[in-house]
């Protein structure tokens, strides 16, 4: 756990999200404490923070979960945008959310990431749906309530061996086919428990 006299220690005893790489690296987001990497030869932590709000740092030291895309890059949700990590530059790009523009995340609030086989970044929110993000343009497609989603909360996602993106909402579950957008339910009653 964290110990105050050593800088390279765990951070953060509230570990969010733990993720192993394709280099069989260990990363940790975790509540206050940002991005963190494991260093097995030393035993300890890399950390990095955002100090004093510099350029190409993380927007937020609170990191919910990584996810990696193809080109070995990391993506981290965290309360105050999406967030890019190079891992070779240790630079961080950052976009953050606004209801109001529709050719932006929906909100800053990332609660869950998924990248797909079809090289798109999935971005869900934790009070404003899910967002279709390309990492190559930073174009985004939201899907909300009125598309069809069941809640404005999405904790977490996954894709299927059909490609189709399956959304766990506080309001049950949601299947997104990848390429018509159609979004099937699934809700207490209704298949689901």
């Amino acid at each position: 756990g964290p110990q105050a006299n050593n800088p390279n220690s765990l951070g953060d005893s509230f570990a969010w999200g733990a993720f192993i790489d394709s280099k069989n690296r260990l990363w940790v987001g975790s509540e206050g404490a940002g991005l963190q990497q494991y260093r097995k030869d030393t035993d300890d932590f890399v950390h990095y923070k955002n100090n004093n709000g510099q350029d190409n740092a993380i927007s937020n030291l609170y990191v919910l979960h990584i996810t990696e895309d193809k080109k070995g890059d990391l993506w981290l949700a965290t309360y105050y945008g999406l967030n890019h990590f190079d891992p070779e530059t240790k630079t961080f790009t950052s976009w953050q959310g606004d209801k109001d523009d529709p050719t932006k995340l929906s909100s800053s609030i990332i609660k869950s990431l998924l990248y797909s086989t079809d090289n798109y970044l999935w971005v869900g929110t934790h009070d404003n749906g899910l967002n279709r993000f390309d990492p190559n343009t930073g174009a985004v497609l939201r899907i909300g309530l009125d598309e069809g989603l069941p809640s404005s909360t999405v904790s977490s996602l996954l894709e299927d061996n059909a490609g189709n993106i399956w959304v766990a909402t506080s309001n049950g579950l949601a299947r997104i086919h990848p390429e018509t957008f159609q979004i099937n339910t699934y809700s207490e009653g209704v298949g689901l428990a």
